[in-house]
């Protein structure tokens, strides 16, 4: 059986812990093992449900699940998505700076590496059993009844092994390669921090700008003394002690 969705009461405090989480673990090594990326993002709930920011219509995600079965031996790694009805099927691969493109004999072009072709063919089949599985009740119960907005996303590799004109590649097929309807990215893992915490800054820009503008006291109107039937008025700029005269 697959695993519930875990409802997310989502935290940009606890989001910002978790994002220097993975940029310390980014920062600690070249290569990046498939199992530490694993649980990193199953122990990071409130970054997970960022990543629906970064493509797409999904936002913060409301639902994520971990180890999401879809159909006999077919699993994403992560699932997550909205109330809307949009939802986002992750596949984590290894970060590995040869993991997107690699060098094969003396070919002086690059050549996608057997590991993305994998991570790759991984949701093309994920969206074919999907497919098939929308009419049972099981499918109506996770995802809900009429249309549904699937789009996959394939976390692989780091740009330190990546050209110009390999990010070029890698952008274009994130951009051209449409599966069945559905939208699949491409994206590294250094990709994938830089957006999270470019959203990040934006929303702390925001949130100080509201702050601030909230905090500015406003000066108040003076209210004109009365001259009508009042002999005692005081004229402000006359010496103290002295009454204003009519």
């Amino acid at each position: 059986m697959s695993k519930d969705f875990t409802e997310v009461a989502f935290n940009y405090v606890q989001f910002k812990k978790e994002l220097d989480q993975f940029r310390a673990l980014l920062n600690s090594k070249k290569i990046l093992g498939e199992r530490e990326i694993h649980e990193l993002f199953k122990a990071s709930l409130h970054l997970t449900a960022h990543i629906g920011t970064t493509f797409g219509n999904i936002g913060v995600a409301k639902q994520v699940a971990y180890e999401f079965q879809i159909m006999g031996d077919y699993g994403a790694d992560i699932v997550l998505g909205n109330r809307e009805k949009q939802f986002c099927f992750v596949e984590l691969e290894n970060g590995d700076p040869d993991s997107v493109l690699e060098r094969v004999g003396k070919k002086s072009t690059k050549e996608w590496s057997k590991r993305f072709e994998h991570g790759f063919s991984q949701i093309v089949d994920w969206f074919c059993h999907l497919d098939d599985f929308k009419k049972t009740d099981r499918f109506h119960r996770n995802f809900g009844y009429g249309h549904i907005d699937f789009v996959g996303l394939l976390l692989i590799g780091r740009n330190e092994g990546l050209d110009a004109d390999d990010i070029r590649r890698l952008r274009w097929r994130t951009h051209n390669v449409i599966v069945n309807s559905h939208p699949v990215i491409c994206m590294t893992y250094d990709d994938l921090y830089k957006e999270l915490n470019e959203g990040y800054e934006r929303y702390s820009a925001a949130f100080k700008a509201e702050t601030t503008s909230t905090q500015i006291t406003p000066i108040p109107t003076p209210t004109p003394a009365s001259t009508k039937g009042d002999a005692t008025a005081k004229d402000a700029t006359a010496p103290k002690g002295t009454e204003a005269k009519p």
